[in-house]
């Protein structure tokens, strides 16, 4: 706020050699005769490095050495704070002064109403009688999903705190518990100790509660947030901790739950990392536990029945186009009754792909990988052992015409090698796939004021066929049919099952992306066989 100074400084003639440049529109500015005073009023706009004010009147006195604004008053800072009121009285420096009918908006995150506001010493804003939310406080009376009222706030805007004296913390205007006193960091504070936006929980299996997350640093590349829930039905502790490294950076996230749907303690662990290596290589891991199958669900931490931990490594050679990747999976299935080691065995996998570019056009590529389902139970054929060695080269072109057609065709050979151990129905099998396909795209763009909208009808045909024995599907037991594999070769999730003989899709999709942010796409699409 300190730019008022200034404007009034350039003003002036006797203080004209004040420093810094302002812009000051108003429908009239004058200075009275025989008046020290200076007055701009009627729709009056100031800009003053990066911050904006906007009021009906100013007056700068002189003999008081006060500064008078009329509203409806608004400043925009660039730290982000803004301020709104009826009027304000104020020192030409603004470091002490009143804004009455006042609003405060931090980040614009947080907003406080307050029916006084005192600037103190330009650090210290005291806001008093105060009602503060995460969104606009209602203006029509309603009232809001959730608000702290206090006596009095104190916000000290250098070390981004706010202090709440007499608070009140109410939900849709019942009052749920009260504290003398309380601190929380402002919403531009983003690593500070203390208590962050509480949350309110409420369903049928854990009744009613609030959460309320514990922020902690652990110096400025770790940290660690704590958050109680209280429900009446469940105590339960989360726990998350992040740490960053020169070369990558960890997440841990964890809950311990004593509730009244279990007769013992819940648990959950979810951690996963990256890491450069160095030399193209990268690391990554996920490792995700939990005490039983619905714990997830019930308490809204994922919706997911599978849970993988994996472990891979990666090179990627952009210059070479080159690709090699190993990695070790173990699935757990959330579903009473279930056998996870059964219906999902650890899987280990290694993976290497190279592409070349010909001369005459297109993309060579040449694959090969090496899969392992392994299962810890010897009994025949429940415990059964698969492991895949396959072999891959494939060759890829496109071409867009004079009329923007998009033509695509590729053909390819695959060899796979199959041997299998505790399973006495099953012998070691091989088998060799050929296919070819092509597919034409033809997209149509329109462009609007609003928005910019992408038509585009497509055809596959496809062709593929298999020679050899019938092999073990251990990976492709499902299927599901979407717009991402309606022109793909195979819709099946693995390798073990491929989709043979000749057989067609045709599709149209249509996309719309909006100048405001807001993106949609419908397909439609059938396959014939």
């Amino acid at each position: 706020m300190r730019f008022l100074l200034t404007i009034f400084l350039a003003l002036m003639p006797m203080l004209a050699s004040a420093q810094g440049a302002a812009t000051l529109v108003a429908d009239s500015v004058f200075v009275p005769a025989g008046s020290q005073q200076l007055i701009a009023q009627g729709n009056v706009e100031v800009f003053f490095d990066g911050t904006r004010l906007s009021a009906q009147r100013i007056t700068f006195d002189q003999a008081t050495d006060r500064l008078t604004i009329e509203g409806p008053l608004f400043v925009t800072g660039s730290d982000g704070m803004i301020f709104t009121g009826d009027s304000a009285s104020l020192d030409p420096q603004l470091r002490n002064g009143i804004l009455r009918g006042a609003r405060l908006v931090l980040d614009e995150q947080l907003q406080f109403a307050a029916s006084q506001i005192d600037r103190v010493e330009g650090r210290y804003t005291q806001l008093y009688r105060v009602a503060a939310a995460s969104c606009h406080i209602c203006a029509n009376g309603e009232t809001p999903l959730w608000e702290i009222r206090a006596r009095r706030v104190i916000h000290d805007q250098d070390e981004r705190q706010l202090y709440f004296d007499d608070a009140s913390f109410r939900v849709v205007g019942v009052p749920i518990f009260w504290l003398p006193r309380m601190r929380l960091p402002d919403p531009t504070l983003t690593r500070a100790t203390g208590f962050l936006i509480p949350e309110l929980v409420s369903s049928t299996s854990l009744g009613s509660g609030i959460k309320i997350p514990y922020f902690i640093p652990l110096g400025d590349h770790r940290d660690l947030t704590l958050t109680p829930f209280l429900s009446t039905s469940t105590v339960t502790l989360e726990a998350a901790y992040r740490q960053a490294f020169a070369r990558g950076d960890i997440t841990i996230e964890a809950a311990l739950t004593n509730d009244d749907n279990s007769s013992g303690a819940r648990a959950y662990v979810n951690a996963r990392g990256v890491f450069d290596l160095g030399k193209d290589i990268t690391l990554r891991f996920g490792i995700e536990y939990t005490s039983d199958d619905t714990y997830l669900q019930e308490y809204d931490y994922s919706s997911r029945y599978l849970l993988d931990s994996e472990v891979t490594l990666a090179r990627v050679r952009v210059h070479d186009r080159e690709l090699t990747e190993a990695s070790l999976t173990f699935t757990g299935f959330l579903h009473s009754g279930e056998r996870a080691t059964t219906l999902y065995p650890p899987l280990a996998n290694m993976s290497w792909e190279r592409r070349l570019t010909p001369s005459w056009g297109g993309t060579m590529s040449f694959t090969s990988d090496l899969q392992s389902h392994y299962r810890a139970d010897s009994t025949d054929i429940v415990g059964r052992d698969v492991a895949r060695i396959g072999f891959g080269t494939a060759f890829r072109n496109d071409h867009v015409t004079q009329y923007g057609l998009v033509v695509d065709g590729t053909l390819g050979f695959d060899f796979d090698y199959y041997n299998v151990s505790d399973d006495s129905l099953v012998d070691d099998t091989m088998r060799s796939t050929i296919y070819a396909q092509t597919t034409l795209r033809y997209p149509m763009i329109r462009q609007t004021a609003r928005a910019t909208h992408v038509l585009e009808p497509m055809v596959q045909l496809a062709w593929s066929d298999l020679q050899g024995d019938t092999v073990i599907n251990e990976d492709s037991t499902a299927t599901e049919f979407d717009q991402a594999n309606l022109l793909t070769l195979s819709r099946f999730a693995g390798e073990d099952a491929v989709e043979t003989g000749l057989r067609g899709a045709a599709g149209l999709s249509w996309t719309r992306v909006g100048t405001n942010g807001w993106d949609s796409t419908l397909t439609v699409g059938r396959i014939f066989r």
